[in-house]
């Protein structure tokens, strides 16, 4: 079941024939409950093995007096409930009365919570959990070349990029003159069209090679070709870590920037902080300076492949195995 509008997660469900079913944004955990009840039916008659929920969000941390019996009655049809829990102040695990059989943090920085007779074995914490998709598993064990000139640049904001960050990026390119750089421009499924024409006129103009790569399933392998990615700090600093991508980071706010604070740590980016606050001539001088260091970009590299193996969906399937089995 979708909440909320992800081309790209539908995009991969529908190139994967995996049915699912749209939810109407403005329901509240109770209605939507009520919207699934035919649902949960039916899934508790075949005898599912297990529910994931992952809805650590702004929103229903505001409905937070509900998620107690939206818990139950999903515990109510499966041997094993686990939540995806976010991180800090997007934790839901925390709150009291939820019926949980499985906490899951896969990010940086994430640690055991204190849950009263909740047990430690069924608490799976930090980056050894990511799920990355079947593309980044296999790609991510090839061994990665670091040129001694990095001149394929990747630039990705997600899906949509409502600040317009992929703009400021293109321009601070221009500052580059005395470098011949290949330039791959992820345009997500929900950008805007103004945004889009203003992509196609800055790449018209441009001293480089720009491509537009409109919608893809997957970026893997976009990443596989570059030699450095400048990109939001969304879950995507994951994907590149594990890739052995070096890459440059912009955060889209504040709140995004706390918590990437622990993953900027491992050495696997360079962060330059909330965009707004950070110049064209800034992100020109940090991509200037990466691209002409070679044993940096392979320090990068090397911390992002021991930071991440891609294993993390088979470790969360092996254990809600073992939680099912066991309540069975």
């Amino acid at each position: 079941a979708i909440k909320y509008r992800s081309p790209d997660v539908e995009q991969l469900l529908q190139s994967r024939k995996v049915s699912y079913l749209r939810i109407p944004e403005q329901c509240g955990l109770q209605e939507e409950v009520e919207l699934l009840r035919g649902e949960l039916k039916m899934i508790g008659k075949t005898g599912v093995q297990a529910v994931v929920l992952d809805i650590s969000h702004n929103y229903t941390l505001s409905q937070a007096q509900d998620l107690a019996g939206y818990s139950h009655q999903f515990h109510a049809i499966t041997p094993c409930l686990a939540l995806i829990d976010g991180l800090r102040k997007h934790a839901l695990a925390v709150l009291p009365g939820l019926e949980l059989d499985l906490v899951i943090s896969p990010y940086v920085g994430s640690f055991p919570k204190d849950l009263p007779g909740f047990p430690l074995e069924r608490m799976l914490y930090g980056s050894e959990y990511f799920i990355f998709q079947e593309q980044y598993q296999s790609l991510a064990k090839e061994t990665r070349t670091i040129s001694d000139q990095a001149n394929k640049i990747l630039l990705t904001f997600g899906g949509t990029d409502p600040q317009n960050i992929t703009l400021k990026i293109l321009r601070a390119l221009a500052h580059l003159q005395n470098e011949s750089l290949e330039v791959r421009v992820i345009v997500g499924p929900a950008f805007s069209q103004d945004l889009v024409a203003e992509i196609t006129r800055l790449m018209s103009c441009s001293d480089h090679r720009v491509e537009i790569i409109r919608s893809p399933e997957s970026i893997a392998r976009h990443m596989a070709w570059c030699d450095v990615a400048i990109s939001s700090t969304g879950l995507t600093k994951y994907e590149l870590a594990v890739m052995g991508v070096p890459s440059i980071q912009l955060s889209i706010d504040s709140a995004h920037e706390e918590m990437s604070k622990e993953f900027m740590t491992q050495g696997t980016a360079i962060h330059l902080g909330v965009h707004s606050q950070v110049s064209e001539s800034q992100v020109a001088a940090a991509l200037i300076d990466l691209i002409h260091n070679p044993s940096l970009r392979k320090e990068m590299s090397v911390y992002g492949k021991r930071l991440l193996d891609g294993l993390g969906a088979s470790r969360i399937a092996s254990k809600l195995k073992e939680i099912s089995h066991a309540r069975k």
